[in-house]
């Protein structure tokens, strides 16, 4: 049996539904009247029926942060793939999220341990790896570094899976997988989602830096991949294409019959955006779009999936495609 946390969020609901749909049965976890709209929507998508009909599918409510709650379920059959974590770019949310990410961690691997859990596959991110001036060409191999590019973000992330290298020091069998940035349907209010609502909301700013990004369906399929594999104490950079956003909110825009955005954000003016959008934040406008995402969106990061396509032989859906699947959706609805 899988254990899937976050499960009802965005990538923990596309995990789910790739597991359901191999025929395996699922335990998922979420907090106590946690919001089921996401997960919902997406498990309507794929096979056309509310996901309580499923028959391979339980749902059990967790506080992932009570380790003595996890002790009681936890089996020696289980596969854990931990999706669970607090995402939030806000000052305000930093000490929360830090604890929340870290310790949630820290509580899972441990209780894995003493389950003697047959394998746990831990998302993490391609920001935990660091990010610095000097390191724009990315691979499993670097080291992380303290940086202005570092969101707290991507500290709380690094924090939490120094846990699970602690806990495959310990014995603990497990893979841990770094995505770039996912872009999927989902809800289009929250997360990466949230930028196909910005252009088709007619968003007139870009910038030319990179990043890596990732279809959401690419990242579940090798999840699971890894699970069924022999592959243990190791990391991987899971990236389907390099690209500037400049690129991805153009693809976006055609994608959903709009106009692409036609001001460029240069290096010169960030102070003058970051100050915009601390008065936007003050009304409860563009929580996703910050002071730490627009400096690190000025600036070229390229992460190789060297590693994972050569050891899965593994061919990634194009970013353009994942981009045009997904504004259909969107439009479809």
């Amino acid at each position: 049996m899988f254990v899937v946390t976050g499960a009802n969020g965005f990538l923990g609901s596309y995990v789910v539904c790739s597991l359901l749909d191999k025929g395996l049965e699922v335990m998922a976890l979420r907090r106590d009247k946690s919001d089921m709209s996401e997960f919902n929507d997406i498990f309507s998508q794929q096979f056309g029926v509310p996901y309580q009909q499923h028959p391979l599918l339980k749902w059990k409510e967790v506080d992932l942060l009570d380790i003595l709650s996890l002790d009681e379920w936890l089996l020696p059959y289980h596969i854990v793939v931990h999706c669970a974590a607090q995402v939030s770019f806000l000052p305000k949310d930093k000490m929360a999220m830090t604890v929340s990410n870290v310790n949630v961690t820290k509580n899972l691997v441990d209780a894995c341990i003493k389950a003697s859990v047959k394998k746990m596959v831990y998302v993490s991110s391609t920001a935990a790896i660091g990010r610095s001036k000097a390191l724009q060409n990315i691979d499993e191999d670097c080291y992380w570094e303290d940086s202005e590019f570092n969101s707290d973000y991507a500290i709380s992330k690094h924090n939490a899976e120094l846990e699970v290298w602690r806990g495959i020091e310990e014995g603990l069998n497990a893979a841990i997988v770094n995505p770039s940035i996912i872009l999927g349907y989902g809800n289009w209010a929250k997360g990466s989602c949230a930028l196909f609502k910005s252009v088709a909301s007619g968003m007139k700013f870009y910038t030319k830096g990179v990043n890596g990004f990732v279809g959401v369906k690419d990242v579940a399929e090798l999840i699971f991949i890894l699970s069924q594999s022999d592959i243990k104490g190791q990391r991987f950079i899971v990236n389907s294409e390099n690209c500037s956003y400049q690129f991805v909110f153009n693809t976006m825009a055609k994608a959903l019959g709009k106009a692409e955005p036609t001001f460029e954000i240069k290096p010169q003016y960030e102070w003058f955006f970051k100050l915009g959008i601390r008065f936007m934040h003050l009304f409860g406008v563009s929580k996703t779009i910050n002071a730490q995402t627009i400096h690190t969106s000025l600036n070229q990061f390229n992460y190789s999936s060297d590693k994972i396509r050569k050891q899965l032989d593994y061919t990634f859906q194009p970013i353009q495609a994942v981009i045009q699947e997904t504004a259909q959706k969107y439009q479809s609805k």
